[in-house]
């Protein structure tokens, strides 16, 4: 008998597979597709690889090589990684902390219909030749229209504002899952490794992609709108770019790696038949490497005008994160030193994670180095380097946990065999394929070039790669044919590797005592575990889809992008309508709310900042601020708005107070929704009396951003407000029932911290 749960049937045909909105069917998803996509990703791979085989190549035209590699990394860095991961977390961390569905479930599923969109538009742009054709980072100028006429870019920015809004949205459900969901007794300091790193990693995205998010919106609007956010003839920044990029870019790299490590530290005490020794270093160690990741990014300009001081200290930085890496791989060794260790397939994987992982490190603590990095930089070493990181501490753990859990999957176990050939093509394939091009950067070979002449001493080296990459690409291959083939394997018995967590139980125990509550507590299994509840709606997939539609739609006309806003709002406010309220579950979900709603908010006030950051750094870039023909508005206009918002944020805040009093609430939030529109009225009335517009320079284009933006968000929250007024009427919400009452009253009190920043900014700021 599997450890899966028994679950009611969902509604037949196409309608009822899209409306299922379970969380182990959610994760599934994720999982399959992130890997459908790593195949198709790994094909572009060997691709560039025979191009760059021998000299002089033709395999490829240069314009096929740069769409290929930029959406290799595109699909590698955005739409595998950090998705597969996290569908892999969706399905396995509630099980390990003892809950029977994820928090939320409506809300992975949304993240799942917005990012299937993202990485299909990538891939159908590619077909059309016009994917993006950058780099994955996507530098500016080059990037932009002037140098590269086309859809690549808009592509870009679209797939990349889809799928971050769609790891942000998965990663608010499982904080809110690992917060709210675990079992009696279950301390933060018993939970699995493996829920630490997910919640560390899932802080991190909440804490990361907004940045991105404002960047890639920041980049539709200057191929679409005339803004100059990045260009330099009109007082943009190039650069500004980069910054708000790499605040998330080299994060990200850790928040894909910690869930490898999760997994890690759930396979070793499992093969080494001894607890992780450590547990509090391990843990701690997670939580170092999602602080120190943040302080990071600029290691990545060490070759562009960065004050010395700074550089000084990210280097630092850069060497420190090291630290608590070291940690974790430690605690590895010393596990298997102390322990009995049992030889099977996934923890051959956790040992080709140690060695090309710390081969990985060293590297990086070099690149890490100021004067070493002009060296290095745009060179085949930092490529290297990158590939020994992600490969040994994402790829083979994931591959490692793949294969470890494919009996509670599946039920039936993986062939072992199969299973130790494809670890060894793929571990060799990593040291033939990436060791030798240290050895090729360092003799000189940049980065994205599609070709070289002979005679530089490239040649046998890049060939020797390309060996590496097919062998690669045949570990994978018989991966997934043992995959395919074991299930019609044999039966897998309860518990098959002798784990110690509770995924593997068929009960959480009453009370949970212990790290390894398998091992450690006769109690566990006793009775049975509760079903997953049939969860069915489609309006999260038709909000995902409004959402999509809207977004992709800026590739060709901005409009577009008001319309498919609007079409989701419409399609949310009929998804928590038809939501039907369960009054025995009326305090857990309101803890749910609350904390799904609080990282949602920090989402929020992140990308708030970073727009608004932006106004101060290109302020901090130009001689004169604002730039003429802009003028600092009349306060008149500030005083106006900030009386308006201060009212309609009040109001939705205090009608929650009110529920008591039905007839009082309502009228509230209709006062606030008309106070909300009021303030979007003032604001489209003080935009249309300037003398100018967004696309005068880079002044007028930030200034009109963030008047629009934050418009936008007081409109949200006015529509809201009306809608939750006649739902206070009509008796959805009460005193003992506020539901998503609170979420919203949440929302205001952000509008309401995040104005007087805004407000200083726009009135104030520019006068002095």
């Amino acid at each position: 008998m599997t450890t899966a749960a028994v679950t009611a049937g969902r509604r037949p045909g196409v309608l009822g597979w899209v409306s299922d909105v379970r969380g182990q069917t959610t994760s599934m998803r994720f999982i399959l597709t992130g890997l459908a996509f790593f195949g198709l990703a790994g094909l572009a791979a060997l691709l560039i690889r025979l191009q760059l085989a021998q000299p002089d190549q033709t395999v490829l035209n240069p314009e096929a090589y740069e769409q290929l590699f930029t959406v290799h990394g595109t699909t590698m860095m955005f739409i595998f990684a950090v998705p597969a991961l996290e569908g892999i977390a969706l399905r396995l961390v509630p099980s390990e902390i003892g809950a029977a569905e994820i928090a939320l479930p409506r809300l992975a599923a949304f993240a799942y219909w917005i990012y299937l969109p993202a990485g299909i538009a990538i891939w159908v742009a590619l077909a059309f030749g016009q994917a993006p054709d950058s780099g994955w980072f996507n530098y500016l100028p080059l990037a932009s229209p002037r140098y590269q006429p086309g859809f690549h870019g808009d592509v870009y920015a679209a797939a990349v504002i889809l799928s971050m809004v769609a790891t942000v949205a998965l990663a608010i459900s499982l904080v809110t899952t690992i917060a709210t969901r675990r079992a009696r007794g279950m301390s933060p300091y018993r939970m699995p490794l493996m829920a630490w790193a997910v919640l560390v990693a899932a802080l991190m995205v909440i804490v990361a992609m907004p940045s991105v998010i404002v960047a890639a919106t920041m980049l539709t609007f200057d191929s679409k709108l005339g803004t100059h956010f990045f260009g330099a003839a009109a007082g943009g920044d190039p650069l500004l770019w980069q910054h708000l990029f790499w605040f998330f870019g080299h994060p990200l790299v850790y928040l894909m790696l910690l869930p490898g490590l999760g997994i890690v530290s759930s396979i070793t005490p499992t093969f080494a038949r001894h607890a992780m020794v450590g547990y509090r270093w391990v843990a701690a160690s997670y939580l170092c490497i999602g602080v120190i990741s943040f302080m990071v990014w600029v290691h990545h300009m060490f070759a562009t005008p960065t004050a010395q001081a700074g550089r000084t200290a990210f280097s630092v930085a850069t060497m420190a994160v090291a630290v608590p890496s070291g940690i974790h791989v430690f605690a590895v060794l010393s596990t298997l030193w102390h322990g009995r260790v049992r030889f099977e397939v996934p923890l051959l994987f956790v040992l080709g994670f140690v060695a090309i992982f710390v081969t990985g490190g060293i590297s990086g603590v070099m690149v890490g180095s100021t004067t070493a990095d002009w060296e290095y930089t745009d060179t085949y070493f930092v490529v290297a380097h990158l590939h020994f990181v992600l490969l040994g501490g994402v790829v083979l753990p994931l591959f490692g946990g793949l294969h470890y859990w494919y009996p509670k999957v599946t039920g039936r176990m993986p062939g072992r065999r199969l299973g130790v050939a494809a670890f060894a093509a793929m571990f060799t394939g990593i040291l033939v394929a990436f060791l030798p091009m240290h050895l090729t950067g360092l003799l000189g070979m940049p980065r994205r070039v599609w070709t070289y002449p002979a005679g530089l001493g490239w040649d046998g080296v890049n060939l020797i790669s390309t060996i590496g990459a097919f062998l690669i690409g045949l570990g994978v291959l018989l991966f997934l044919v043992n995959m395919i083939v074991s299930l019609r394997g044999p039966v897998a018995p309860p518990d098959p590797w002798g784990s110690g967590t509770l995924e593997w139980a068929d009960a959480p125990p009453p009370v949970v005592t212990s790290h390894y509550p398998l091992w450690e507590q006769p109690d566990v299994g006793e009775g049975a575990r509760v079903g997953t509840p049939a969860l069915s709606t489609p309006f999260p997939a038709l909000a995902a889809l409004c959402l999509a539609v809207g977004v992709l739609g800026t590739i060709f006309d901005p409009l577009l992008l008001g319309a498919g806003l609007a079409l989701a709002f419409v399609a949310f406010v009929e998804w928590v309508r038809t939501a039907p309220p369960d009054p025995a579950r009326h305090l857990r979900d309101r803890t749910e709310l609350w904390w799904g709603t609080a990282a949602g908010m920090i989402s929020v006030f992140v990308a708030t900042g970073a727009l608004v950051g932006s106004w101060y750094y290109l302020a901090a870039h130009n001689g004169q601020w604002p730039l003429p023909p802009d003028e600092p508005p009349p306060l008149l206009w500030g005083v106006a708005e900030t009386l308006l918002a201060g009212a309609a944020t009040f109001l939705v805040i205090r009608a929650v107070g009110e529920l008591r009093r039905d007839g009082r609430a309502a009228a509230m939030l209709a006062g606030g929704a008309l106070a909300g529109l009021l303030f979007v009225a003032v604001v489209a009335v003080e935009l249309l009396d300037l003398d100018y517009t967004q696309a005068t320079n880079a002044s007028t284009s930030v200034d009109w951003t963030i008047s629009i933006v934050t418009g936008l968000m007081v409109l949200t929250l006015a529509g809201a407000a009306a809608v939750a007024s006649a739902w206070v009427r009509s008796g959805r919400f009460a005193a003992a029932r506020p539901g998503g009452l609170v979420s919203l009253a949440m929302y205001a009190g952000l509008l309401a911290v995040s104005w007087p920043l805004i407000a200083f900014t726009l009135y104030i700021a520019p006068r002095l």
